[in-house]
Parts: structure tokens; sequence; C-alpha cells
């Protein structure tokens, strides 16, 4: 990754984030407005800056803990690579 100087910062070979949206709550709480445009932008955000993004919205637990372990799984075992949560 290079700084606005041009420097190099850090020593990532990749960078990959997990961008998780969460609109349907339970117990009374209300719908979340928002936050599908939200999670396009920070995606469109952070592919601007090099990263990898994988986008999950609405999943229930299990899966949610899934997509965090399958995310791990796919791009945490390598020292170089950076992720985002």
């Amino acid at each position: 990754m290079t700084a606005a100087d041009g420097s190099r910062v850090g020593g990532f070979t990749s960078s990959y984030a997990l961008v998780v949206g969460e609109t349907k709550y339970s117990a009374g709480w209300p719908k979340l407005p928002g936050v599908a445009t939200d999670v396009r932008l920070v995606q469109k955000a952070l592919e601007g800056q090099g990263f990898v993004v994988t986008v999950k919205q609405d999943l229930p637990f299990e899966e949610l803990k899934n997509a965090f372990e399958d995310f791990i799984d796919a791009y945490g075992l390598d020292e170089g690579n950076r992720l985002l949560f």
C-alpha cells in the first residue's frame, strides 16, 4: 500500500474486508433504514483503497458466525494479508 506521499506503508500483500449490514432486529426493535446504502458506500470506499470486499446482509446468527469463520479461513492464513471486519 502507498501513502499520499508515495512511500510504502505496511508490509501487506493483500487487503480483505468483511462488511456486515443488519437491518432486521427482533424484540420490538424497528428495521434500520439506510443500511443497504451505507453498506454500498463502505464497500466502494474500501475498494477504492485496494480492499477485496465481501458483503453479508441480514444473516441469521449461525450464518453470520459461519461468514466470519469462512472469511478468516479464506484470507486469514496468509501472514501478508490484512483483514478488516
